[in-house]
């Protein structure tokens, strides 16, 4: 068995695409002995053997795995691991409680073949989880594809940014945790969030170099959506529109920018946003 069927979640896309963004910072990903999916539905693949979040046995192992292996580089005091699991007040015998949900994350990383001990304590009340440094985690991945297509739309690559891009989109787009909460996670959701806006204009752009101005117009309007008052979707908005040869929409859009500004914040439009409804303007009347 692959671990409840899991590896269908990884698809050859993806792979294909993980395996660019490995290799772009001098690793070999045919050697990248561990892979982990932190967004969606959790899980670990090692030496070929995949385990999902079903083998963690609740909410409260996930949550702890997921911050051992985002905040690996550093050891994590029981303290810390016991305010996200109860930030409304501890139980009474929390410490118990706490050393059973990292025996089930231990528990866990040798169902998928990693050594107990990976998920070490130290002597002053902490843990740290010791992974290979060579180890795939999707939601850092999805940074570092968004940050390289980036790059390759600069470089006239807007076929691979709109690869590395799409990658990125889809793992931060899976909900994170989903029935988990406190400061923490939403900390890391909202680094996540910033990793989809920043994936959706990079795609916007690099669709519309490509000529396919529906899903450039598509990738802005979804920017727009996930922070409505960042001007420079709006800005990215109408260029796109102006591209497609659609100079009324991209004054459309612009409107529409002026009123939620004027109407939401009682603010006009950016010198920069007006420079650009001006010189659309002018472009219409020549």
């Amino acid at each position: 068995m692959d671990g409840y069927g899991l590896r269908r979640l990884v698809t050859r896309d993806t792979r294909d695409v993980e395996s660019v963004i490995v290799t772009s910072i001098g690793m070999d990903f045919n050697l990248t002995p561990v892979r982990i999916q932190l967004t969606g539905r959790l899980a670990v693949e090692a030496d070929h053997t995949v385990v999902d979040e079903r083998l963690l046995y609740g909410r409260q192992a996930r949550l702890i795995f997921a911050m051992l292996v985002v905040e690996r580089d550093r050891p994590v005091h029981r303290d810390e691991l016991a305010e996200i699991l109860w930030p409304y007040g501890l139980p009474r015998t929390w410490d118990a409680a706490l050393r059973g949900v990292v025996s089930k994350v231990r528990a866990f990383l040798v169902a998928a073949g990693l050594p107990q001990s990976a998920a070490s304590s130290g002597g002053s009340g902490t843990y740290q989880l010791q992974l290979p440094p060579e180890v795939v985690v999707d939601v850092e991945t999805a940074c570092s594809a968004v940050e390289t297509a980036e790059q390759s739309l600069h470089e006239n690559d807007p076929a691979r940014a709109i690869a590395l891009a799409e990658y990125a989109r889809k793992v931060v787009t899976r909900p994170f945790l989903p029935d988990a909460k406190g400061r923490w996670v939403d900390g890391v959701r909202d680094r996540l969030s910033k990793v989809r806006l920043w994936a959706l204009c990079v795609l916007s752009e690099a669709y519309a170099q490509r000529g396919r101005y529906q899903l450039a117009v598509r990738a802005a309007e979804d920017a727009i959506a996930l922070e409505p008052f960042r001007e420079r979707t709006h800005q990215l908005l109408m260029r796109v529109h102006a591209a497609a040869g659609n100079p009324a929409e991209a004054l459309r859009a612009y409107d529409r920018c002026r009123r939620l500004l004027a109407e939401e914040l009682g603010v006009d439009p950016t010198a920069e946003t007006a420079a650009l409804h001006l010189a659309l303007l002018r472009n219409g009347n020549e």
